[in-house]
């Protein structure tokens, strides 16, 4: 039979389980936090590339014949769209490749 006033036997690790629960809990919150964080970095960075490709894309517009007829034409090389490629990359930090 057991003693009824000793209860070292029968709550053997219990700090220890409580304490295993805490810092896992606290660890899942922490990369939670820094997933949600690098989620902002890379749609700041998806946004400033997209602004710089179109900033590109509206340079390189004929406007003469975009008042005379309304018809979106592109000027210069004819190469827009690597001009657009180059100023999203170069813009681009958070998500160029390493």
């Amino acid at each position: 039979m057991h003693p009824t006033n000793s209860n070292s036997n029968t709550e053997t690790g219990n700090v220890l389980v409580t304490v295993a629960c805490f810092f896992g809990t606290v660890a899942l919150a922490l990369l939670l936090l820094l997933q949600l964080f690098r989620y902002g970095l890379a749609v700041a960075d998806l946004q400033k590339a997209a602004d710089a490709a179109a900033e590109a894309a509206a340079a390189a517009v004929d406007l003469e014949i975009l008042r005379a007829t309304g018809m979106v034409f592109f000027s210069g090389s004819g190469q827009v769209d690597l001009l657009m490629s180059y100023n999203a990359e170069r813009n681009s930090t958070y998500l160029a490749p390493a």
